[in-house]
């Protein structure tokens, strides 16, 4: 009885698979391989947040037969949404195809950690970092928590809502032409100099720097107003 039922489900199951048209089979496999192609196209604009991208191809299954078997790829447009629908060209010989595509996007951004105040100064322990979809949050989430302590709110911020640029008040520690003590580190010893401050920055900010000898060096503002530099420059 067993092998019966048995035989009965793969005679079903080969009934189904044959009864599949070639042309859908082939959009099928055709989309397979443009999806693999598609997510190496989809390397993350130069952010934080450990950002993941991947696309869902809306395009008909006649649209995806239509391709050559390796067209060109590319993203219409400039890459500068993490999401959203986007348009995707594809190539064959002269013929361009236009195929329509949604990006979704993971990564890691900075929250309030508790309500805040308009005119507060931003420190380490009033942000927190949350990660999830970024379709669903405002566009300007902050990635770099770098770009985010040092600076001032322009009004109040509720609990678990978002950092973003519009914000924040640049509190600039240094300002461009100022002379600025530079602290240059190894292993077990600290070289202490001086040199002249190329681009204002704030607290935790990165900034250039002009030795006396006229060298120009990149280092990250301490708190205190010094420039620090790793000796690996």
């Amino acid at each position: 009885m067993r092998r019966d039922w048995i035989k009965l489900t793969l005679c079903i199951l080969a009934g189904y698979i044959a009864s599949i048209p070639s042309s859908m089979a082939s959009a099928i496999s055709t989309e397979q391989q443009l999806m693999r192609r598609l997510d190496a196209l989809l390397t993350p604009p130069s952010h934080d947040g450990e950002i993941v991208r991947y696309a869902t191809l809306l395009a008909t299954p006649q649209q995806v037969v239509a391709l050559c078997d390796q067209p060109v790829l590319r993203l219409a447009g400039k890459d500068v949404r993490l999401v959203g629908r986007r348009t995707l060209i594809a190539r064959c010989g002269a013929r361009q195809h236009f195929l329509p595509i949604r990006i979704h996007a993971e990564a890691s951004w900075w929250v309030a950690r508790h309500a805040l105040s308009a005119g507060q100064l931003i420190e380490p322990a009033d942000i927190v970092v949350q990660r999830g979809d970024l379709a669903a949050q405002p566009a300007g989430v902050m990635f770099r928590a770098s770009d985010i302590l040092g600076q001032r709110l322009t009004r109040d911020l509720e609990a678990g809502k978002p950092l973003l640029p519009g914000l924040l008040r640049q509190q600039w520690l240094l300002r461009a032409g100022q002379t600025v003590d530079i602290v240059t580190s190894g292993e077990g010893f600290h070289i202490r100099s001086q040199g002249k401050v190329l681009d204002h920055a704030a607290a935790n900010g990165r900034v250039r720097v002009q030795t006396r000898n006229g060298h120009t060096l990149s280092g990250t503002v301490a708190a205190d107003g010094h420039v620090k530099i790793p000796l690996a420059q």
